[in-house]
């Protein structure tokens, strides 16, 4: 384990991204520059990698370099995708890292990352097994994401819905009407694939034979 240098390399990170130049304030907000704005990218690209090893004392040290305000008026998106990083990095039962994030987004008045807030709290329900509480939260995060026009949000949001609906409730006919919202945001291929393989399962839950074949055909054809 190369402790030492993942360690020295998160330093850096955080000596790198608070050393910058401040332009001229506009709108009440200093504009980030195209340095910070990389080195901001950096370290969501970071955290993801901490995450995916399961490294959260990596994402606890890094996290804070996200809670710019700055940052959270000029690109949300990317405070949001570090925070699902730092959230996932945690077992589900962790209240602190979620609290963290609603705290963040309530002191910058972020609409954007308080429907985040909405969208991981399901998750996190759903993990927990607190069904009925997960589907509260993910119903009323996605329509502030079509709002938005946040398609990340809509996919990762009507993932989670749809595939509650269909494997954890048994409801292949809500999980059909969720899934018609997704499919219009869908372009990645290996995304309509698996759009497809979910509707078949949903299409032979209720017996509907023919349209189940029919997703099998589009699979094959992708």
């Amino acid at each position: 384990m190369k402790r030492p240098k993942v360690i020295a390399a998160i330093c850096l990170l955080i000596v790198t991204v608070g050393c910058t130049d401040s332009p001229t304030t506009t709108g009440g907000h200093t504009p980030l520059s195209e340095g910070e704005m990389v080195r901001f990218q950096t370290v969501v690209d970071t955290l993801l990698k901490a995450c995916n090893r399961n490294d959260s004392s990596a994402c606890d040290t890094l996290i804070g370099i996200l809670e710019n305000p700055r940052l959270a008026h000029s690109n949300p998106a990317l405070i949001a995708d570090g925070f699902y990083s730092y959230v996932a990095s945690h077992a589900p039962s962790a209240p602190a890292p979620l609290a963290r994030m609603e705290a963040f987004a309530q002191r910058t008045n972020s609409a954007y990352l308080q429907n985040w807030v909405l969208l991981l709290r399901g998750i996190n329900a759903v993990d927990l097994m607190r069904l009925d509480t997960a589907l509260s939260l993910l119903t009323k995060a996605l329509p502030g994401f079509i709002e938005m026009d946040d398609t990340l949000g809509i996919l990762t949001c009507t993932h989670s819905m749809g595939t509650l609906y269909l494997y954890r409730l048994d409801q292949p006919r809500e999980f059909l009407q969720c899934w018609r919202v997704r499919e219009r945001f869908t372009i990645d291929t290996l995304d309509r694939f698996n759009n497809a393989a979910h509707k078949g399962t949903a299409y032979r839950n209720l017996d509907l034979t023919d349209s189940a074949r029919s997703q099998l055909d589009i699979m094959e054809r992708l």
